[in-house]
């Protein structure tokens, strides 16, 4: 069995991005499969599914897990 803390890559989509304050946004990502347990100061990368991407990748915090029966859902902040 895998680490259930290690590196994992998923396809998705965002389906909402709000700013949070003057200099933050929260993503919402809907993948097809369940996410593993999520540890604490886990982080993920967001770019697009044609190989293009910032120049730059920034990193996402990841906040919340939430499974439901369409796949999981996760939020970052």
């Amino acid at each position: 069995m895998a680490d259930p803390c290690s590196a994992l890559r998923l396809e998705g989509r965002v389906t909402l991005v709000a700013r949070v304050g003057a200099d933050g946004a929260r993503l919402d990502v809907r993948v097809a499969v369940p996410v593993p347990r999520v540890c604490p100061s886990q982080f993920f990368m967001v770019r697009p599914d044609d190989g293009s991407g910032p120049f730059l990748a920034r990193p996402f915090s990841l906040y919340l897990r939430r499974a439901d029966p369409a796949g999981t859902s996760i939020r970052s902040f």
